[in-house]
């Protein structure tokens, strides 16, 4: 099959605080060499669907508990140890923005700002 790459289409959603579901969410370790959790969170909203990876390494604390508490796992973040596999289908909010790319050979990208926990 033949196509052009180019022509996929790069719909991002505003910026905003959007309802996601972890769809994939895997332990492994920075380029720096610390624990890190990456999460693939789907957000269906806008008539879009999305699919956002997100690298939360263990020292960015304030963003680790807020995802878990977002998630129902604040107690789990509480016992200083959360295995990935505890965020697969939870659902949560979260706020993305839209980071621009830093030249052509990039595309702009929807991000997670900041996990909103549950109140």
């Amino acid at each position: 099959m033949r196509f052009n790459a180019a022509e996929q289409s790069n719909d991002l959603l505003p910026g905003g605080v959007y309802e996601f579901e972890v769809v994939g969410a895997s332990e492994s370790i920075s380029t720096n060499g610390n624990d890190m959790l990456v999460l693939k969170i789907k957000i269906e909203a806008k008539g879009l669907v999305i699919t956002i990876t997100d690298w939360i390494i263990a020292k960015q604390l304030k963003k680790l508990r807020k995802a878990a508490q977002s998630c129902g796992l604040g107690e789990l973040f509480d016992s200083g140890e959360i295995p990935a596999e505890s965020f697969m289908g939870r659902r949560g909010k979260a706020k993305i923005v839209v980071d621009r790319a830093a030249n052509q050979n990039y595309r702009d990208r929807n991000i997670v700002e900041a996990y909103l926990g549950r109140r």
